[in-house]
């Protein structure tokens, strides 16, 4: 009966081990690459999943119970291009970290445009108004 009962315990502790995901974790740096300053809040994504983070104070995020396969992993940021890892290796057990991203800036375009035009409904007016301007007024029949 002791026999049994520890056969049966024995089972039950080799089936938990075979139960458990193959999974891994990805951990990295997001800096900017002309300052080298750690970007805080930065989105890091693995492509093709919806697994992903941001980064820490320091800069650094880890991205935890990630099935073993090889990934491309994106680092985004507000104001600077996107980076891509690609063939990022994750084994079960095992902890793999990416190259430092390091993210250009994105630069400005100097070119602004804005309508110059007046809407035809003012939405916050709350009376009748007229608007007469230069050239209303001197086609007037005075």
């Amino acid at each position: 009966m002791k026999a049994l009962a520890l056969i049966l315990i024995m089972l039950l502790l080799s089936l938990d081990a075979f139960a458990q995901d193959s999974t891994g974790t990805i951990i990295g740096k997001v800096i900017d690459k002309d300052t080298r300053e750690k970007l805080i809040g930065a989105s890091v994504r693995i492509e093709g999943t919806r697994l992903g983070g941001s980064t820490n104070v320091n800069g650094q995020f880890k991205i935890l119970n990630v099935p073993t396969a090889t990934y491309s992993v994106r680092a985004s940021y507000v104001g600077y291009k996107d980076v891509t890892v690609r063939g990022l290796k994750v084994t079960e057990g095992l902890t793999s970290e990416t190259p430092t991203f390091e993210l250009p800036d994105k630069g400005y375009d100097d070119t602004i445009s804005c309508p110059a035009y007046k809407p035809l409904l003012e939405k916050t007016q709350t009376t009748s108004m007229h608007i007469y301007d230069r050239e209303r007024i001197s086609h007037l029949p005075w």
